[in-house]
């Protein structure tokens, strides 16, 4: 538990995803689209279930299946729609998308440039990433005041988010760990500041 404020405007549940087919297999999955598992499918019921009797006011998701998906499954027992937009995209891993997962730091080494300035051919820097998580963030200020917006997005889109709130820099950024289907809460106070109430939650 990072803090915990009573007096908020807004709170938002961040959750990342479901399993997919290439969390299984250890694989980098960015913008390229993906089937969940069957252990995904459950995680994401579970995670349904688990909010059952809370209330979301809105649900906004990726375009991508594996987080549109989940975020469907938990919106049916919400009797919402889900919103989606591209700006919840994972982290364009451009030519490295679909290699072993191991490719990210050997091409990271290889540049000899630190993860800030790091960009694949075809893709973006996670710093790029970054700005786009919190351009996206800044866009749910103008909602209504007590309103619950649970958010269904991807991993390293999630640790750049999150780390910006905490105010770390990319590489401690990207040390945060996210399970498939945990959820993270933060809230905007009445000054506008956001704060991390709890990160990772597993239903």
């Amino acid at each position: 538990m990072i803090n915990i404020t009573s007096d908020w405007r807004l709170k938002v549940l961040l959750v990342r995803h479901a399993q997919s087919e290439a969390n299984a297999n250890r694989i980098l999955q960015g913008q390229t689209d993906g089937k969940l598992t069957e252990k995904g499918m459950a995680q994401a019921h579970l995670l349904a279930e688990h909010f059952t009797n809370k209330s979301i006011d809105i649900i906004i998701s990726s375009d991508l299946h594996r987080a549109h998906k989940t975020a469907q499954i938990v919106a049916k027992k919400q009797s919402l729609e889900v919103v989606t937009t591209k700006s919840l995209r994972e982290w364009n891993a451009g030519v490295l998308d679909g290699l072993p997962a191991a490719s990210l730091e050997e091409a990271i080494t290889k540049s000899q440039l630190p993860l800030n300035e790091f960009t694949p051919d075809d893709g973006e820097s996670f710093s790029q990433l970054r700005e786009r998580a919190i351009n996206f963030l800044a866009t749910l200020e103008t909602h209504k005041q007590g309103q619950v917006i649970m958010v269904c997005t991807h991993g390293d889109l999630l640790r750049v988010l999150v780390g910006s709130i905490l105010e770390k820099d990319l590489e401690s950024s990207m040390s945060i760990e996210f399970d498939n289907t945990s959820y993270t809460t933060i809230v905007l106070d009445n000054n506008g500041k956001w704060i991390v109430e709890s990160i990772n939650q597993v239903p």
